[in-house]
């Protein structure tokens, strides 16, 4: 196990191809399975430090479930709190869905949306707190913005999330994330709050 980094996904292909059955995911210590939380398919365990990995890390490693190509992703906010705060807008959203028909329509949502930045001060690397040592990987450098629906559910939801000091004080920090792949380009990485009602258990 000596050869092994943390973040190796390991695949028992004995076991078959079908979504992630198989696939493991190196701790440092443990091969752990996938979480099945929020996805049937399976997406990173929470005990992994997604920012320590680069956004497109597991793409094509770590399948995504048919319903969605957004993998799931666990951050702690908090961080940055007083950044997404000092940012948060309410907007108009306008998305291109098709309905079961075929046919498309262009729809106008409310989201709130914010964001922050993560950067090195210098030659000193961002240090992923409670995670033993590791840092934010390069590849999350540059603006990242939240996206949450436009409710008030979904605005005390991002404020938790935020942790205390940015917002009154929360009761729960919550760090579950989809990267939003269609939006994210290099120097930009774009993610969406998955609340309670994504749950599948």
């Amino acid at each position: 196990m000596h050869l092994m980094r943390v973040g190796d996904v390991v695949w028992d292909i004995a076991v078959g191809d079908e979504g992630n059955v198989g696939r493991l995911v190196w701790d440092g210590s443990y091969l752990i399975d996938l979480d099945y939380t929020y996805s049937a398919v399976g997406d990173l365990p929470r005990y992994l430090p997604t920012l320590a990995f680069s956004p497109s890390y597991f793409h094509r490693v770590v399948r995504t479930g048919p319903a969605s190509s957004n993998p799931i992703v666990r951050i702690d906010l908090a961080p940055w709190g007083e950044e997404i705060a000092a940012n948060l807008q309410l907007l108009q959203d306008r998305v291109r869905t098709e309905t079961p028909q075929g046919t498309y329509h262009n729809v106008v949502r409310w989201v709130h949306r914010s964001s922050f930045v993560l950067r090195s001060r210098g030659a000193a690397r961002i240090a992923i707190p409670e995670s033993n040592g590791l840092f934010v990987d390069p590849g999350w450098y540059g603006t990242v913005v939240v996206e949450t629906e436009g409710t008030n559910e979904s605005l005390a939801d991002l404020q938790e999330r935020c942790g205390p000091g940015a917002f009154p004080p929360r009761v729960e920090a919550r760090l579950v994330f989809r990267i939003l792949r269609e939006k994210s380009r290099p120097g930009e990485i774009w993610i969406r709050t998955v609340g309670p009602k994504e749950r599948l258990n």
